[in-house]
Protein backbone atom coordinates (compact mmCIF):
# COMPACT_ATOMS: atom_id res chain seq x y z
CA UNK A 1 0.00 0.00 0.00
CA UNK A 2 1.84 3.53 -1.34
CA UNK A 3 1.39 6.42 0.83
CA UNK A 4 3.56 9.05 2.09
CA UNK A 5 2.97 7.94 5.41
CA UNK A 6 0.69 6.40 8.39
CA UNK A 7 -1.13 6.67 11.26
CA UNK A 8 -1.45 3.16 14.00
CA UNK A 9 -4.23 3.59 16.14
CA UNK A 10 -4.15 1.73 19.16
CA UNK A 11 -6.50 0.70 22.33
CA UNK A 12 -4.72 2.59 24.54
CA UNK A 13 -1.66 4.36 25.80
CA UNK A 14 -0.07 1.49 27.54
CA UNK A 15 -0.07 -0.16 23.86
CA UNK A 16 1.04 2.88 22.42
CA UNK A 17 3.98 3.31 24.37
CA UNK A 18 4.65 -0.69 23.99
CA UNK A 19 4.51 0.08 20.07
CA UNK A 20 6.69 2.85 20.03
CA UNK A 21 9.57 0.81 22.22
CA UNK A 22 9.35 -2.04 19.17
CA UNK A 23 9.56 0.72 16.14
CA UNK A 24 12.49 2.50 18.27
CA UNK A 25 14.21 -0.50 18.85
CA UNK A 26 14.21 -1.76 15.00
CA UNK A 27 15.15 2.42 14.07
CA UNK A 28 11.68 3.10 12.63
CA UNK A 29 11.06 6.61 11.70
CA UNK A 30 8.08 7.36 14.01
CA UNK A 31 6.60 10.26 16.11
CA UNK A 32 3.75 10.01 19.03
CA UNK A 33 0.84 12.93 18.42
CA UNK A 34 -2.33 12.80 19.27
CA UNK A 35 -5.23 11.17 17.72
CA UNK A 36 -7.43 13.54 15.17
CA UNK A 37 -10.64 12.59 16.61
CA UNK A 38 -12.39 12.20 13.71
CA UNK A 39 -10.18 9.18 13.21
CA UNK A 40 -10.46 7.63 16.53
CA UNK A 41 -11.91 8.45 20.09
CA UNK A 42 -10.33 5.06 21.36
CA UNK A 43 -6.98 6.32 22.63
CA UNK A 44 -5.59 10.19 22.89
CA UNK A 45 -2.05 9.58 21.28
CA UNK A 46 -1.02 7.36 17.96
CA UNK A 47 1.57 6.84 15.70
CA UNK A 48 2.70 8.16 12.84
CA UNK A 49 5.13 6.44 10.48
CA UNK A 50 7.22 6.84 7.65
CA UNK A 51 7.74 3.51 6.38
CA UNK A 52 5.45 0.29 4.56
CA UNK A 53 2.97 -0.51 6.69
CA UNK A 54 3.49 -4.41 6.18
CA UNK A 55 7.21 -3.89 7.78
CA UNK A 56 5.85 -2.18 10.47
CA UNK A 57 2.76 -4.33 11.19
CA UNK A 58 4.94 -7.47 11.10
CA UNK A 59 7.34 -5.87 13.73
CA UNK A 60 4.46 -4.33 16.15
CA UNK A 61 2.83 -8.33 15.80
CA UNK A 62 6.28 -9.77 16.34
CA UNK A 63 6.26 -7.89 19.92
CA UNK A 64 2.26 -8.91 20.41
CA UNK A 65 1.02 -5.62 19.56
CA UNK A 66 -1.47 -4.87 16.76
CA UNK A 67 -3.00 -1.57 16.49
CA UNK A 68 -6.53 -1.13 16.60
CA UNK A 69 -6.99 0.55 12.91
CA UNK A 70 -4.33 2.38 10.33
CA UNK A 71 -4.91 5.22 8.40
CA UNK A 72 -3.25 6.53 5.34
CA UNK A 73 -1.92 10.32 4.80
CA UNK A 74 -5.37 11.35 3.62
CA UNK A 75 -6.75 9.78 6.80
CA UNK A 76 -8.33 7.03 4.76
CA UNK A 77 -8.75 3.60 7.08
CA UNK A 78 -6.91 1.06 5.40
CA UNK A 79 -7.00 -1.87 7.90
CA UNK A 80 -8.89 -2.84 11.06
CA UNK A 81 -7.97 -5.12 13.81
CA UNK A 82 -10.30 -7.46 12.57
CA UNK A 83 -9.56 -7.77 9.41
CA UNK A 84 -8.78 -5.30 6.38
CA UNK A 85 -11.24 -2.50 4.92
Amino acid sequence: YMSDWFILIFRNTHEVIKADAFLERENIKREVIPTPKFISSECGLCIKVWKDISDVVKILKEGGVVPLKIADSSFKEIWKAEGKT
